[in-house]
């Protein structure tokens, strides 16, 4: 399928990641009830013993490559896979795989929102701002506002407006509303 691009449309959605590795982990084998279904199961697994376990044993890592094309930062997540796979087939018990994949990449995030923050040109940027889907995830949520603050960042994230596609949606209003009052003023 890769060969020959075959259902295999390029994504960058971070809930691509949480469906892949809660796949590769065994869950959710046949077709999954709703978006983000895998996710949650895969959440729902971390107890204190999996987050003590993940903590000794350490996060997954990511990289971070710059896009030559945009010059944009992104997470890759190849070393992520290799201890993940590494973890399978060292029978790793899921709920140890969940927490250090869900604390590894709430790190990486975090990390790099941090950096981006500090190289950031002649205004220092103080404040970063979660939000997405993903961002539903209780763990990787607080995990990233934790390790954000810890850096001395403020976090904010939205209260009033869903962090997902209803979101997306206004936002999506927003920009068609601002355009066809800029045509009609013009």
């Amino acid at each position: 399928m890769l060969a020959s691009a075959t259902n295999v449309p390029v994504a960058s959605s971070c809930g691509r990641l949480f469906d892949a590795a809660a796949a590769a982990v065994g869950l959710c084998p046949g077709t999954a009830l709703f978006e983000g279904h895998a996710a949650m199961i895969f959440e729902d697994l971390i107890d204190d013993q999996a987050r003590a376990a993940a903590g000794s044993r350490g996060f997954y890592s990511f990289g971070c490559e710059r896009l030559p094309e945009t010059g944009l930062e992104i997470l890759e997540p190849r070393p992520m896979w290799r201890a993940l796979l590494e973890d399978l087939r060292s029978a790793t018990p899921v709920s140890v795989i969940s927490a250090r994949f869900h604390l590894g990449l709430a790190m990486s995030v975090a990390d790099l929102a941090v950096r981006l923050a500090r190289q950031s040109g002649a205004e220092p940027i103080d404040t970063v701002v979660l939000t997405g889907g993903c961002f539903q995830n209780k763990t990787l949520f607080e995990a990233c506002v934790s390790r954000i603050e810890q850096c001395g960042l403020t976090c904010l994230t939205q209260s009033q407006v869903p962090m997902n596609d209803g979101g997306l949606a206004l936002g999506q209003a927003v920009i068609a509303a601002a355009r066809e009052i800029a045509i009609r003023a013009a």
